[in-house]
């Protein structure tokens, strides 16, 4: 998944899972023949049948899925309408449960996750988050003790992430501000890391990022999670994965990728040690599972014109077996040229799921 401009309003959630039966091209059920005419086969299988079958069978299945469905909706068919998906989000931005459904279920529990990987990123005391949302990832970070400030446009997610903090028992209302990233209430050099995960068109914006330069302090830095994929592994989130791309469009799932498929991500999953060219350098905790890979020409963050505005650039993929997740970072170089190591308190990097 990836943030609207490229795909949707990622952070804005999807559908729901169609319920009790999942189409299973004939192919992939018998192992034999061509798959019948449309997106879907004639005769799903049922929910009882699916949990009757073998583990090895049903990773066939899970396969046959999401190589037919995938290849048809990458070529333009099946995707839900822009309008549609612009309204769906639309009103799932105005429920708090609506987006709080939509934001965990299709993605499989791990869109906390997901950001939870900016903690061990932050640097210095004084952070600000644009786009709180519910305010969980802000409730996070005061947690683990820095001193916290939001911006949310919607007035619908500034009081819920308002009502996060009071039922947490975390800082004031007042630290949730509802306003316009291209003008951020306060004065410069206020913080040193600015945070935005999942973010729609607004992080593609001069203004934005030249606020976000302003009030950053030397030194300081920029962190978006721009976007994530869970990759096809296992039947249930190989049907996730379609899901999103039939609700999301295939640029959602591929981005710029010339291949319209998640081959190359999978067998990286796999892999213990991967060497690739474009990796500056790899981090993988055995704790976790979780590999950091730095990259010297990533496809993702390419529109986040962070050059113009005098930040550094550096981009990571940090990947577990079960996804991946695209983080860009913008670094306001410090006079003399240094910039601060991320805080790595312990415990603070913790990833779970």
């Amino acid at each position: 998944m990836r943030s609207e401009a490229l795909a949707g309003r990622h952070r804005e959630g999807a559908h729901n899972v169609p319920h009790c039966t999942t189409p299973i091209p004939p192919s992939a059920r018998h192992g034999r023949g061509r798959a019948e005419a449309g997106p879907y086969a004639r005769s799903p299988l049922s929910c009882q049948q699916l949990f009757h079958t073998p583990r090895s069978h049903r990773s066939r299945i899970a396969k046959g899925t999401w190589k037919s469905l995938a290849g048809r909706v990458s070529g333009g068919e099946q995707a839900v309408n822009a309008h549609v998906r612009r309204w769906l989000f639309e009103t799932l931005y105005k429920n708090e449960l609506l987006y709080r459904f939509a934001s965990t279920v299709p993605f499989a529990g791990q869109w906390r996750v997901w950001q939870r990987l900016v903690l061990p990123r932050l640097c210095g005391h004084d952070v600000l988050e644009l786009g709180c949302g519910l305010g969980d990832l802000l409730a996070d970070m005061i947690k683990a003790g820095y001193n916290c400030r939001a911006i949310e446009h919607s007035p619908q997610m500034v009081a819920a992430a308002r009502g996060t903090l009071q039922r947490q028992k975390l800082g004031e209302k007042s630290w949730v501000i509802q306003g316009v990233v291209q003008h951020v209430p306060f004065a410069d050099s206020s913080f040193d890391t600015v945070v935005s995960t999942f973010p729609s068109e607004y992080i593609y914006d001069a203004d934005t990022i030249a606020e976000v330069e302003r009030v950053l302090r030397p030194g300081g830095r920029l962190i978006v999670v721009e976007g994530a994929n869970l990759l096809p592994i296992g039947f249930l989130q190989t049907l996730l994965v379609v899901l999103q791309m039939l609700v999301y469009g295939p640029a959602a799932l591929f981005g710029p990728r010339k291949r319209r498929d998640l081959d190359e991500e999978v067998a990286r999953s796999r892999e213990h040690e991967h060497f690739e060219d474009g990796v500056l350098y790899t981090n993988r905790d055995t704790g976790t599972g979780v590999t950091t890979d730095v990259l010297s020409e990533a496809w993702f963050g390419q529109h986040i014109p962070l050059e113009g505005q005098g930040l550094r650039r550096r981009s990571e993929r940090v990947r577990s077996h079960r996804w991946e997740v695209y983080i860009t970072i913008g670094e306001k170089v410090a006079r003399g040229g240094a910039s601060p190591a991320p805080n790595l308190s312990p415990g603070q990097g913790a990833i779970h799921g």
